[in-house]
């Protein structure tokens, strides 16, 4: 397989093209961070803490998924993937509970999330989590199966591990490196963007909760109205 990067219109190789659209995102965690702590009045709750962790843990694997791609250690890159993405499951778990902030403290205390439970009532399992968030990004249970296949040793390792075949004399040919050049380009653009979506979709719960909190008097009304219409079943 050729491992000769594509070129976009601009001159750049697509894989350098999604690691500047990564690098915009974490680029913005930072700012992200500030407004969270500065909004109403920069009070401080659970959640703020969770939110912190779940940021400084984001800017980490953000730059090491960046770093493994750019040395074309697909193996890490893969693994780091699925860490991003347990940090968006995790965070929207916030979002599932009656109380976010008890929620909060209780992971500050070191409870695992897999052992509370949603305000249904319902265990937080990796794989509630996941069917959960399905239902509004359908590609999450995909991907998520797709990387768990590398943090645990796997049939993907093994099949990574061959470089080539030939029909003619049933012979294989193996490599053995830190890096994975013999992998197509797309294979690395694909879980760059895969990584993207990820951190979007962290993203997209964390302004949940900036918001939230710096608007607690509509949040209150929006929560007196779902109760109302419960009540009215």
């Amino acid at each position: 397989m050729s491992t000769t990067d594509q070129m976009t219109p601009d001159g750049t190789s697509r894989i350098q093209s999604a690691l500047e659209k990564l690098e915009a995102m974490a680029n913005k965690q930072h700012d992200m961070w500030l407004r969270m702590l500065h909004a109403y009045e920069s009070k401080f709750y659970p959640v703020d803490l969770l939110a912190t962790g779940a940021l400084k843990r984001s800017a980490g694997l953000c730059g090491g998924f960046q770093n493994m791609i750019e040395q074309r250690n697909f193996t890490c890159a893969a693994s780091i993937l699925r860490l991003q993405l347990d940090n968006a499951l995790r965070f929207y778990a916030a979002f599932l509970v009656a109380d976010p902030q008890a929620f909060a403290s209780a992971v500050t205390d070191g409870t695992p999330v897999r052992k509370m439970k949603d305000k249904s009532g319902a265990v937080m399992t990796d794989a509630y989590l996941v069917a959960q968030l399905s239902k509004r990004y359908q590609w999450v249970a995909k991907v998520y199966e797709t990387t768990c296949g590398y943090i645990h040793l796997s049939e993907r390792h093994i099949l990574q591990a061959v470089e080539s075949t030939t029909d003619e004399d049933l012979s294989v040919g193996f490599i053995m490196s830190a890096t994975d050049k013999h992998l197509p380009e797309e294979t690395f653009v694909e879980a760059i963007e895969a990584f993207c979506a990820a951190t979007e979709i962290f993203h997209d719960y964390m302004e949940g909760w900036i918001y939230s909190k710096a608007n607690p008097d509509i949040m209150a009304k929006i929560r007196d109205a779902k109760q109302k219409a419960r009540n009215a079943k």
